[in-house]
């Protein structure tokens, strides 16, 4: 009698170690998803970490652009500011200039005229 208790011992003891052996490497399993999860999750991480800081590098750069645009832009704003007012006084000086001409052609008109009569 104690031999089959024995024996019933010692199936259940290998049906209990069985299972031990297969909840153990169900853990590994879990272990080594668990592992390959958090890998996963760094890969991410540092890629993300890596794009932000091409982000941080391309506003930089674009802000640097930016400015440089609107130097540009404030300095040709000026230069054309300068060429209108040359310009303008181009044109008045132009307008002075004909009316100094314009009274002498009729000046000389008036004087031939005279002469013209007097002759």
């Amino acid at each position: 009698k104690q031999r089959r208790s024995t024996a019933g011992a010692g199936a259940e003891a290998a049906e209990d170690l069985e299972k031990a052996r297969e909840m153990a490497a169900s853990l590994r399993r879990e272990k080594e998803e668990a592992m390959e999860a958090a890998a996963r999750a760094e890969e991410q991480h540092l890629l993300a970490v890596s794009r932000a800081q091409q982000q941080r590098e391309l506003a930089a750069r674009s802000d640097v652009h930016t400015r440089t645009v609107l130097t540009d832009v404030a300095d040709c704003d000026e230069l054309l500011a300068a060429h209108a007012a040359r310009a303008r006084s181009d044109a008045a000086s132009r307008k002075q200039d004909e009316a100094k001409y314009l009274a002498r052609v009729m000046g000389l008109q008036a004087e031939l005229a005279t002469l013209r009569v007097s002759a």
